[in-house]
């Protein structure tokens, strides 16, 4: 949260981090982000927002194709009247075997895009944990059972896109 938010309040917008992490509420704050808040996304009852921001598939967070809705109620509460939500994400089909035809050989038992993340760096393990890539279609189904519009705002070079929901 911290470039962007970085970025955005240079230019003089309002804006409020959040993050579950401490250590990236601290790096936020070292950056002089000037309202950063440490929650879980699903536990923030603060604020109302014109616009929220779920970059570098920020809408990951979810962390399953099954918890995409409860997110996207919450965050729908989260927005002031006209708000918006802009994310981004990926279909990450491409990174599945083709089959004869050339078509992705997806697993069987749940959502492609479902994933857990394993991270190690110098030596240090983090516990996984799941993240979601959804592709836009599957996203825009979700998003119209959840009251919103959703909208392809731009394809990225590598399956990739930025969408924009609106409560209708």
């Amino acid at each position: 949260s911290g470039t962007h938010s970085l970025i955005l309040q240079e230019r003089g917008l309002d804006v409020t981090a959040l993050d579950k992490s401490p250590g990236a509420v601290t790096c936020c704050q070292k950056q002089g982000i000037r309202k950063v808040v440490q929650s879980e996304v699903l536990e923030y009852t603060g604020s109302s927002f014109d616009t929220i921001l779920l970059l570098m598939n920020g809408i990951g967070i979810a962390g399953n194709l099954n918890q995409l809705n409860t997110y996207l109620f919450h965050l729908k509460e989260l927005l002031k009247p006209g708000g918006q939500i802009l994310l981004d994400s990926s279909d990450i089909r491409y990174m599945f075997d083709q089959d004869k035809l050339g078509g992705p050989v997806l697993p069987k038992g749940g959502y492609y895009g479902d994933i857990l993340f394993a991270l190690y760096y110098e030596g240090e393990y983090e516990p996984s944990f799941p993240w979601v890539y959804v592709d836009f279609n599957t996203l825009e189904e979700i998003a119209h059972q959840c009251g919103f519009i959703a909208e392809k705002v731009l394809d990225g070079p590598h399956f990739d896109y930025l969408a924009r929901l609106t409560p209708n």
